[in-house]
């Protein structure tokens, strides 16, 4: 199978090199350059990524774990696990793998989720600590509003703790309004309309209400 190497810019509308803006597809193969000259592949998880994923998790910083899981827990629970190794239907995750030479290695995951109400969908992400800034989050991103795209969803949210300063500015960098978080005050939230960027052959889902379920039950 042919790979597609797309080169990681500084400007997230210029990620992809020979694509639109939103056209980086999650397939086996893809591949992106970081910043740092080192390529990742980003494919589709699977339910045999259990194991792979539970180790990624406990590689994290606690800091890190903090940010995306919303607190600071060692590992996650059988539950979390399930949601991540068992999405079809609601959702998809993406798993980002560096070669070290060996053996392929986990580092990164980006998900979405279908939201209660018709027509949105929470989108979360965590890079391992060796490699943020580099890069990955931004075309993690890209990919993730990609799919909320091609699922016809009309808005994303990311529900994102107030002090996590990086998935904040990456946020607003992807035109994602800031707003007051419907669960609590350590919490905000990032928003944004994707009717705008619907493909016109497809009709948008009815608009509805915020999704009722925290985001640690929507998402793993």
């Amino acid at each position: 199978m042919s790979q597609q190497i797309v080169e990681i810019a500084r400007s997230p509308v210029n990620i992809a090199t020979d694509c639109d803006p939103f056209g980086l597809m999650p397939c086996e193969g893809t591949r992106f350059r970081l910043r740092n000259q080192r390529s990742v592949r980003v494919r589709a998880g699977r339910k045999t990524d259990a194991v792979t994923i539970q180790e990624f998790v406990r590689r994290l910083s606690v800091t890190s774990r903090r940010l995306r899981f919303f607190t600071p827990i060692r590992e996650l629970t059988p539950a979390m696990l399930a949601r991540l190794t068992e999405s079809a239907g609601r959702g998809q995750v993406l798993l980002a793998e560096a070669h070290d030479g060996e053996t392929w290695c986990m580092v990164a995951m980006a998900q979405y989720a279908l939201g209660d109400d018709d027509g949105t969908c929470e989108l979360a992400l965590v890079v391992a600590d060796a490699w943020q800034r580099l890069g990955l989050g931004r075309a993690l991103m890209e990919m993730l509003v990609q799919l909320a795209r091609d699922a016809c969803c009309w808005r994303a949210v990311v529900d994102v703790l107030c002090y996590n300063e990086a998935m904040l500015a990456l946020g607003r960098a992807y035109d994602f309004a800031v707003v007051r978080s419907p669960y609590d005050a350590t919490m905000l939230r990032l928003e944004r309309d994707l009717r705008d960027i619907l493909p016109i052959d497809r009709a948008c889902m009815p608009a509805g209400g915020a999704p009722q379920a925290r985001p640690t039950e929507a998402l793993a």
